[in-house]
């Protein structure tokens, strides 16, 4: 559209040019004829018919004259049009233009947006992976260091039984709840989602929230096979209770109990913390029996 209407407009500049010349080369002429021209070229007419003749020719010289400068007038009126239009084309133009220009920005911007988002989501996942492999890893090890010590115990109970004949043995009583106070079960025993990694997971014990400080207890006769730090369990508590059976106490905030000391149903062992690979202030209580772990609540009166 401005490309025709410039076109148009470019015409009537060039139309306006002829006009001019061909007025300013009629003018030219009138003047140097002078005003005595018309009388003279009346004067010289020899009858009334040759005088009405040249009349009629200087009347049509004279609307001539009147229509070529209405068409020079309609003409300037045309060109100020064109170039109105052509402005409010140019405007139009321009704003679109501008449009576009910030369309086209907010596009990148939103695709290096979700490019950004992408390469997040990507580390994510990879990192995500990387936690899951991770977790995985410490489960494996913390159950290894646990069977570990379940068979670093069951031979030292063959020595003892070698020696002495005698072992400790579980009578198949009910165990004491092992905290002093609790706010909730955060985590049951069995498969459950996983709070930070968001999959599936087997847990092997039950969590009891309650603050840090809390005290633990024993909760069966036993005699204590470790009480350390682990990277995944922090500080934790073993007891041996005889017949295969055995109870762990993790994430502690401080242990009360050495190894090899012998404790009795309801003896403060630890206090609750979050020590190790935890996300908040609990007591994670799990049961062995016969080298797998099995549901504490087998075990609890609720």
């Amino acid at each position: 559209e401005i490309a025709k209407t410039q076109a148009e407009l470019d015409a009537a500049l060039e139309r306006e040019e002829n006009q001019k010349d061909a007025m300013i080369r009629r003018i030219r002429i009138m003047y140097e004829k002078g005003d005595s021209y018309i009388l003279d070229m009346m004067l010289k007419a020899e009858s009334f018919s040759d005088f009405l003749n040249r009349a009629d020719f200087m009347d049509l010289i004279m609307a001539y004259d009147r229509q070529q400068w209405k068409d020079f007038m309609e003409n300037r009126k045309y060109i100020e049009l064109c170039k109105e239009e052509l402005e409010e084309e140019k405007a139009i133009l321009d704003e679109a233009k501008a449009g576009v220009e910030q369309e086209q920005a907010n596009m990148e911007a939103l695709i290096d947006q979700k490019n950004r988002d992408i390469t997040a989501y990507e580390s994510d996942i990879t990192n995500k992976e990387q936690a899951i492999k991770e977790y995985k890893q410490s489960i494996a090890d913390q159950d290894a260091e646990i069977a570990a010590l379940e068979a670093a115990i069951a031979a030292e109970k063959k020595k003892i039984l070698e020696a002495s004949g005698t072992v400790l043995t579980y009578d198949g009583g009910t165990f004491k709840f092992p905290l002093a106070t609790y706010t909730r079960i955060s985590d049951d025993y069995g498969n459950r989602i996983h709070p930070t990694l968001g999959i599936e997971q087997f847990h092997n014990g039950v969590d009891f929230a309650a603050p840090k400080g809390t005290a633990i207890y024993a909760a069966y006769d036993g005699q204590v096979v470790a009480a350390t730090y682990s990277n995944t369990m922090g500080n934790y508590v073993m007891l041996d209770h005889g017949g295969g059976l055995y109870t762990i106490y993790m994430h502690a905030s401080a242990l009360y109990v050495s190894k090899d000391d012998i404790v009795v149903r309801g003896e403060t062992i630890a206090a609750v913390g979050s020590t190790g690979r935890s996300t908040g202030n609990h007591l994670h209580f799990s049961v062995r029996k016969d080298g797998a772990y099995t549901s504490p609540w087998n075990y609890l009166s609720q």
